[in-house]
């Protein structure tokens, strides 16, 4: 523990840019297989004595790491919970949008619709209206008609008498 040794610094400054190197180069989430494979790894090539730390110092160390990688695997849990929560929010806004589209290409139909409707009405109404016309004009056509004709009976007779006295 006393250790002065230069060697304790270079493996510290060891772990330092293998740990740099390694969050660069890979960029996956460390499991706590990969830790402890890393740790077994790093001891089998190092001596507990070069990097002047007791083996409960290096287990206190192991544990820190195991802890933050649960830590990591929380806010990556939590924050693929906000990505998914966002993806669905996203496919809900896509899903509003179309239906909106839908719905605003359905009134526009029926608007459509409604006004052909209300022409068609109004057309008919007025080909009834002229046809009631028609039919009213041809009765009273058709009085005058029989009016002048009894006229025209009654002015013969009557010139058929002054002939005749």
């Amino acid at each position: 523990k006393g250790c002065v040794d230069l060697s304790c610094f270079t493996a510290h400054e060891q772990i330092k840019t293998t740990k740099a190197a390694t969050a660069e180069t890979r960029k996956t989430q460390n499991t706590l297989a990969e830790i402890n494979d890393a740790f077994d790894l790093f001891l089998s090539t190092n001596s507990i004595s070069s990097f002047c730390l007791s083996p409960e110092e290096l287990d206190h160390i192991r544990h820190k790491c195991i802890s933050l990688t649960h830590q990591r695997a929380a806010k990556l849990d939590e924050l693929n919970n906000i990505a998914n929560k966002q993806k669905d929010t996203s496919v809900l806004r896509e899903q509003l949008k179309c239906a909106l589209k839908e719905k605003a290409t359905k009134l526009s139909t029926m608007q459509k619709m409604i006004s052909d409707v209300n022409e068609s009405r109004q057309e008919m109404e007025n080909l009834l209206e002229f046809k009631i016309f028609c039919a009213i004009r041809e009765k009273s056509l058709e009085k005058e008609k029989g009016k002048t004709e009894t006229n025209e009976e009654v002015n013969k007779e009557k010139s058929e008498n002054r002939e005749l006295y």
